[in-house]
């Protein structure tokens, strides 16, 4: 799965803090806030003030608003009002569907009691490697095992789409999906023999896992003596060179 894993505090920055722009309160309050559990009804308070403030206040109007304009909106809200809003896509803890939330199952025991694949991409929301390293740990701790990595080719740019890597620029939440389902043909970026060669190793990764319950491809579970992640890469000569070690800092 692709996902942050445990929820663990932010890892020390990879630069000096003098070097990097400080949170502002709003951003430090979201990133607190986001895998905070709610309620169904703290949740929907929220979702309707935030679709209130912005005049979509019947489903009509909210199925007619563009997919981008939703997606935004949580921040928009923020940085409008002073306030924190979230509009969550994440599980809400109801006691029917979701008893608990995924930090407090794995504590406790009750997640499912298989082998787990689990990382992120380079340039998602931020370094997510603590809270999967945190997962696998914990895995480990319950007589299972789970593999990390990291998606760290950043897709290649010729410029001819500004529209859209002025949006999704180096390995953004996703990227990895191209080479998952070795999709590149469907795709104008400028690919090399290295992307293709990338895509083919972790189709291989993912398909021996499927069928086996382990990646293969010298990838090695997380564990307190092994800390090191699969780091799906490419050389400085666009050359496949994925490895085992810790995860690059974006």
């Amino acid at each position: 799965m692709s996902g942050g894993g445990l929820t663990v505090p932010q890892a020390a920055p990879a630069a000096p803090a003098a070097a990097r722009p400080a949170a502002t309160p709003a951003a430090a309050a979201r990133m607190s806030m986001m895998r905070r559990p709610t309620s169904p009804a703290e949740a929907a308070n929220q979702v309707k003030e935030i679709m209130d403030w912005a005049g979509f206040t019947d489903l009509k109007k909210m199925r007619a608003a563009a997919t981008e304009t939703i997606h935004a909106l949580g921040t928009i809200y923020n940085a409008a009002s002073g306030k924190f809003g979230y509009i969550t896509g994440s599980p809400v803890v109801d006691g029917y569907v979701s008893l608990e939330s995924f930090d407090a199952a794995a504590a406790d025991g009750t997640l499912a009691d298989v082998p787990y694949m689990i990382g992120y991409t380079l340039n998602d929301m931020g370094d997510m490697s603590g809270g999967i390293a945190a997962f696998c740990l914990n895995r480990e701790e319950h007589g299972n095992k789970a593999w990390a990595y990291e998606f760290a080719r950043p897709l290649p740019d010729d410029g001819s789409h500004p529209e859209v890597t002025a949006r999704l620029k180096g390995a953004f939440h996703s990227s990895d999906l191209w080479f998952v389902f070795k999709s590149l043909k469907h795709c104008w970026r400028p690919w090399t023999q290295g992307d293709w060669d990338l895509s083919t190793k972790m189709i291989d990764a993912w398909t021996n896992f499927a069928k086996t319950g382990d990646p293969g491809i010298g990838w090695e579970p997380y564990t307190k003596d092994n800390q090191k992640f699969m780091r799906f890469k490419l050389d400085a000569n666009d050359n496949e060179a994925s490895d085992m070690g810790d995860p690059i800092r974006p």
